[in-house]
């Protein structure tokens, strides 16, 4: 049956065959051989790869798939180049590295990545690999799937400088790809490519309060505020006028960039007058305000927004209170917030109304701030 088909074939091949040479050759008579020929002489060829099977193995079946350049190469072979292609001469190039040459502020979990022009020869590239400060035995080396994307990742967190010196310089690193570093046809880097990074550094300060905008509010028959105190004290007047306290911390010594990682606000309870404890509410209570002028009516019209209970007890002796999510609030907003930290602190309870002082004493307070900067 296969012998007929290919006999069918062949005779249709030949009648064409024969036609176009009729045609050629009417052609010639009629001078146009050039329009005809090289049709012709297509429709023979594509006729005769029919005729043959497509190759050397014989006829080829409906849906069979055409062969794959390389398929049969041994795994991790490179598949040759096409006949004829020219070979690659090109070298390659590193297109990035991140954190870039002279980054700043940059995380202790940072890993660095290097970005080449095409795929490498992860071997040399790796042995072209070399730093100091985080050498080959303190990284790990990952490739991207493509072979163009190499992490370099720390097994330890970077660290940051830590201190109170805002001047100081922060912790540095360096890593360098050399030119030893080969794509996959063997051609070496263009050039080497390197990038030297600063960490964040961690800093510790003192906020200080702004006197002229500090002090006691005192409500009873009038609002009376009275700023540059020398003893801050909280309860209830002998006319039972509720007594409350109000800060404000000055955030302009933070520098730009600053991003508060705690803040505590500390004091000391220092004397207690009667029972201020018991009779008004059980703690002193620290609220977050915002006020723009210190005058009774500001004071009185500020809506705190409690914090926490700074001190529970009469026992005296220091109080502390975590305030980070406050601050750091405030210096994110610091422009809308005018580069200040509010706070009110006061007893729950205005006053007990029985014409007795009822009062807690405090140090002057201070806000410890840690943050991480640039």
């Amino acid at each position: 049956m296969s012998n007929a088909k290919n006999t069918s074939s062949s005779s249709s091949f030949t009648s064409t065959s024969s036609f176009a040479s009729e045609r050629v050759v009417s052609s010639v008579k009629g001078r146009r051989t050039a329009r005809w020929m090289p049709l012709f002489a297509m429709l023979a060829a594509a006729v005769s790869v029919h005729c043959s099977g497509g190759d050397a193995g014989g006829p080829v079946e409906p849906g069979t798939p055409a062969p794959v350049a390389g398929e049969g190469a041994g795994a991790g072979e490179a598949t040759p180049p096409p006949q004829g292609a020219l070979p690659d001469t090109g070298a390659p190039a590193i297109v990035s590295i991140t954190p870039a040459n002279g980054t700043k502020g940059v995380r202790s979990d940072a890993k660095i990545v290097v970005k080449f022009s095409e795929p490498m020869d992860r071997a040399s590239a790796e042995a072209a690999y070399a730093s100091a400060s985080l050498p080959v035995g303190a990284v790990t080396l990952s490739w991207n799937g493509a072979g163009t994307e190499l992490t370099i990742t720390p097994t330890k967190v970077l660290s940051y400088d830590v201190g109170l010196d805002i001047e100081k310089p922060a912790n540095q690193y360096a890593i360098a790809i050399g030119a030893g570093a080969k794509d996959l046809a063997g051609n070496a880097l263009a050039a080497e490519g390197a990038s030297k990074f600063s960490t964040l550094r961690e800093l510790f300060t003192a906020v200080p309060l702004r006197p002229e905008s500090s002090g006691r509010l005192t409500l009873g028959f009038a609002a009376t505020a009275v700023a540059n105190l020398d003893t801050w004290y909280i309860g209830d007047s002998i006319l039972n006028g509720a007594l409350s306290l109000y800060f404000t911390f000055d955030l302009n010594g933070l520098p730009a960039g600053a991003e508060v990682t705690q803040a505590v606000f500390a004091t000391r309870l220092v004397s207690v007058v009667n029972t201020p404890f018991a009779d008004l509410g059980g703690h002193a209570n620290l609220a977050r305000v915002s006020f723009t002028t210190f005058d009774g009516a500001a004071l009185k019209a500020a809506a705190p927004a409690d914090i926490a209970p700074l001190s529970t007890t009469p026992d005296l002796g220091p109080r502390e209170l975590d305030v980070t999510a406050a601050v750091a609030d405030d210096v994110a907003k610091r422009v809308q917030q005018e580069n200040k930290s509010q706070f009110r602190l006061a007893f729950p309870t205005a006053s007990d109304g029985n014409a007795d002082i009822d009062r807690a004493n405090f140090l002057a307070p201070e806000l410890g701030v840690k943050y991480l900067a640039p």
